[in-house]
């Protein structure tokens, strides 16, 4: 028997093909082993873009039969239910299951997700491989389908499906003396069922009293969703150390960072530009919704524990540097460029306006050589006129000063005033990125309107880890330190780099004094 090519490679003008003539056994064989040939083949006018490669890790995960729970927090719009139904095809086609049960918030929404896993194997490619299959039951009123379709091996398998919805009775489950043998759970919980404590105990009742105990002993899992709230089930269950040994889980968010180059990148670049991204998290951001983008697209619900909270940060519109009493630099280097084994640079550009709150106006981080920390510094330098720079002078870190004096004077710019920063016997990176979060909290600094890097950063840290992504905020919160100690030094520097007079100078230097916390 030989397919129909036309129907194999149904993509369109966008993807190049070839026509091609396979035998069934040929496309057996590549369907069980090439996701995206997989996809392809039960989709072929719906992929219009690049399949990203973390769909292969989330699909591997959904079929191994080793991992007997699976459970993948993954960003909005990114194809994570459109794969849990493609996965109960591949379970049924290739693996044992032979009863599905597909659970969403509402019976409605299984019900609709049902409806598509039934049309794949309706569907032209389907049947010109395999055969039709051959329909028992075909209920929606009852939610439930019933049909037998054709292995390779020539027989037959009875396949069930069954839609459900949150808290819903699982009465009837049981069919022909059969219980379901793969579960898909996808969105379960949303804000109203994880709204309170005694909702959130209900569904957790629920699921592991009811919905899960009513499956087979010998089953699958594929949960599937968004970190709603830090006490979310899905939240708790990727997280807690008791569930390490039952679970197996993959947080993902939209977007990542780069382990080579340590700049960041979209997950999915075909369909989320890093730029769309950004542009997405400003949106949320001008309306107050910050903290829903970063549990629907970053899987970053609340925070942990020791973590600080989003309605600690706080932002301002960054002005033309001319608006600026005066600017400077905070640089945290690192020496390497390997990103295995080095961190990275972060040089910060601080601004200290005529009137408000002291503020971040931008930054650059990476692998850097010496030579292109200083270079970077003196493109801060010239657009922002920042002419002090302050340098971590830990260890190693100390030859920068020299350093930087040496290629100072080889460029002939005397304006630079370069000094070290150290933190006190007294206080650890710890505290001070915890003095910066409370000073930002109180209105006392603030940082770019639509920032997202150094905000995730912020999100993400935890007071209780030393080794953490924490580069750019040990940077930013060296700020503060910078105006406590050299405040007097960077306004003068400035006034006099520019040839400023220095009364205009000693009437902006009043109100600027800022608390140490």
């Amino acid at each position: 028997m030989k397919a129909k090519p036309d129907l194999i490679y149904d993509l369109d003008d966008r993807v190049s093909t070839v026509s091609a003539q396979a035998s069934v056994a040929e496309i057996d064989q590549r369907l069980r082993v090439d996701y995206e040939f997989f996809a392809e083949f039960f989709m072929p006018d719906s992929l219009d873009i690049e399949i990203p490669e973390f769909h292969h890790q989330t699909w591997g995960n959904m079929i191994d039969p080793e991992k007997k729970r699976v459970i993948e927090a993954i960003p909005r719009e990114h194809a994570k239910t459109t794969q849990a139904k493609l996965a109960v095809v591949y379970h049924f086609q290739f693996l044992p299951h032979r009863f599905c049960v597909y659970l969403s918030n509402t019976n409605t929404i299984a019900l609709n997700a049902c409806k598509d896993i039934f049309a794949f194997f309706n569907s032209p490619n389907y049947t010109a491989v395999y055969g039709p299959i051959v329909v028992e039951t075909a209920s929606e009123g009852n939610s439930l389908w019933i049909f037998r379709i054709r292995l390779r091996n020539g027989r037959e398998k009875r396949c069930i499906l069954r839609a459900a919805g949150a808290n819903q009775q699982m009465r009837g489950i049981n069919i022909d003396n059969q219980r379901p043998d793969i579960a898909v759970v996808d969105d379960v919980e949303d804000l109203e069922n994880t709204e309170s404590d005694r909702l959130q105990k209900k569904l957790d009742k629920w699921i592991f009293a009811t919905f899960l105990k009513a499956l087979a002993h010998k089953h699958k899992v594929i949960w599937i969703g968004n970190m709603l709230r830090k006490t979310s089930l899905l939240a708790r269950l990727t997280t807690r150390p008791e569930f390490k040994e039952t679970w197996h889980s993959l947080v993902l968010g939209a977007i990542i960072m780069n382990p080579t180059t340590g700049q960041l990148e979209s997950l999915w670049p075909a369909l989320w530009t890093l730029d769309k991204l950004i542009a997405d998290f400003q949106q949320y951001a001008a309306i107050g919704q910050t903290e829903s983008w970063y549990c629907e697209m970053m899987n970053m619900p609340g925070l942990g524990e020791a973590g600080f909270q989003v309605e600690d940060m706080r932002y301002e519109v960054v002005a033309n540097p001319e608006d600026y009493l005066a600017t400077f630099i905070t640089v945290d280097p690192a020496f390497g460029l390997d990103p295995e084994v080095n961190d990275s640079t972060a040089i910060v550009v601080h601004g200290i306006p005529n009137t408000g709150p002291p503020q971040v106006l931008t930054y650059k981080t990476g692998h850097m050589s010496e030579v292109d920390i200083f270079n970077q510094c003196i493109e801060f330098m010239r657009y922002w006129k920042c002419f002090t720079w302050g340098i971590e002078h830990v260890a190693a870190q100390r030859v920068l000063l020299t350093l930087f004096e040496v290629l100072l004077l080889r460029k002939q710019e005397s304006r630079v005033l370069v000094l070290p920063l150290q933190a006190s016997t007294n206080q650890s990176k710890a505290m001070r990125i915890k003095t910066f979060v409370n000073l930002m909290k109180d209105g006392e600094y603030k940082l770019p309107h639509g920032e997202f890097e150094a905000t995730t950063q912020f999100l993400q840290y935890d007071m209780r880890k030393k080794d953490q992504v924490d580069d750019l905020v040990d940077a930013i919160s060296y700020g503060p330190q910078m105006l406590i100690r050299y405040k007097s030094q960077i306004i003068d520097n400035a006034y006099a780099a520019l040839n400023l007079p220095t009364s205009a100078m000693a009437g902006a230097k009043q109100g600027l004094e800022i608390a140490n916390v």
